[in-house]
């Protein structure tokens, strides 16, 4: 995964979580942006999509799978927005129990800043 962190820490972060579905809603957003003519950074499981150093806007779908510490990368964005999505533990997840892997959704959406959604 690349760090693009600094690349978009003064732009409106929204992320996408979920277990399925977050990739196909960031791409409904995705256009939606580009038919109305604005410019925006579009990164998928660390790869990055779209770049514009002028935009003021990331789109983020980072997974679900636990990084190093073992949070839910999801998590390691500072976000203004988040978009959850379907949510559903399965083993391969590569989370101890369903009851740790809901609490990273429970800490992502504790995370969420106030005004933001």
């Amino acid at each position: 995964m690349i760090n693009y962190t600094e690349q978009i820490i003064n732009k409106q972060r929204l992320v996408f979580a979920g277990s399925s579905g977050s990739e196909l809603l960031a791409g409904i957003c995705a256009h939606v942006l580009k038919h109305t003519g604005r410019s925006f950074d579009y990164f998928v499981h660390g790869d990055v999509i779209s770049y514009d150093p002028k935009s003021a806007v990331a789109l983020i779908v980072p997974g679900d799978k636990p990084d190093n510490q073992g949070k839910a990368a999801f998590r390691n964005f500072d976000h203004h927005f988040a978009i959850l999505t379907i949510i559903k533990f399965r083993p391969e997840n590569e989370f101890s129990s369903e009851e740790e892997y809901i609490r990273q959704y429970d800490q992502f959406a504790d995370g969420t800043p106030k005004g933001g959604l």
